[in-house]
């Protein structure tokens, strides 16, 4: 049984998820299968594996991560992560419930990305 309540709402939106029970950290990826909006920025080949723990898979869209950052605060980011460089961030908000994280993370991949940058910038 998942300890994280997200998770659910995460695989109902057709995205993979990674428990990782060691760090607490809940790893979300998108599969290259699965539709949604465009990470423009984000270099990717059509043959790109990437993965979390013991999920492996082909990927069209960066790695999200939801963690919980205090008692009562989760952290929901999408970032790349580049060597040498500033990284991306597509997705960086700090969110009440496991559940409003899991919520962030689902818009981020599917709506456009005018949406992202505006939820960056509030």
């Amino acid at each position: 049984m998942t300890k994280f309540v997200g998770s659910y709402m995460l695989a109902e939106a057709s995205l993979a998820v990674y428990e990782d029970h060691k760090s607490g950290c809940l790893w979300v990826a998108r599969p290259y299968s699965v539709q949604g909006a465009e990470f423009e920025t984000w270099s990717v080949e059509s043959d790109t594996v990437s993965g979390a723990g013991d999920m492996i898979l082909k990927i069209n869209a960066p790695l999200a991560r939801i963690n919980q950052i205090s008692k009562k605060k989760w952290l929901a980011e999408i970032k790349s992560s580049t060597c040498g460089g500033m990284p991306e961030t597509w997705l960086y908000q700090s969110c009440s419930t496991p559940q409003d994280a899991a919520q962030a993370v689902i818009d981020c991949y599917f709506q456009n990305e005018m949406v992202m940058l505006k939820s960056i910038e509030t």
